[in-house]
């Protein structure tokens, strides 16, 4: 049976010196932890971050204070969409119902595109 682990050494020893030698290049024990600022220090960055954010609103509201309220059909656009879905709902049961036959086939979507573009 092949150990897996210690392929391409050829014996224990060998496996174990690379371990050690791969242990002594870790950068893990090299590091060192670096000092966090205090509560205060942070108070003081996360004002000055704030006050940077608030100067670059400022040309954005000069930018979009002259421009109007939506208009009544963005605000109710899916109103418009709801009353399109029925009318369609109720035409569809109206031509099973009466089935016009060809003339009248040819005209419901002259009708339907009419009352679409009311709404």
């Amino acid at each position: 049976m092949v150990n897996i682990k210690a392929k391409g050494f050829e014996n224990l020893a060998q496996l174990q010196e690379h371990l050690a030698e791969l242990e002594e290049e870790s950068p893990a024990d090299e590091q060192v932890p670096e000092a966090s600022p205090s509560p205060q220090e942070q108070i003081a960055e996360l004002r000055r971050e704030l006050a940077q954010l608030q100067a670059r609103l400022v040309p954005i509201h000069a930018k979009t204070e002259g421009l109007d309220v939506p208009s009544r059909r963005d605000v109710h656009l899916w109103l418009r969409i709801v009353i399109a879905a029925a009318t369609t709902l109720v035409l569809a049961r109206v031509v099973q119902h009466f089935r016009p036959g060809a003339p009248g086939a040819a005209i419901l979507p002259l009708l339907t595109a009419r009352r679409d573009g009311r709404i």
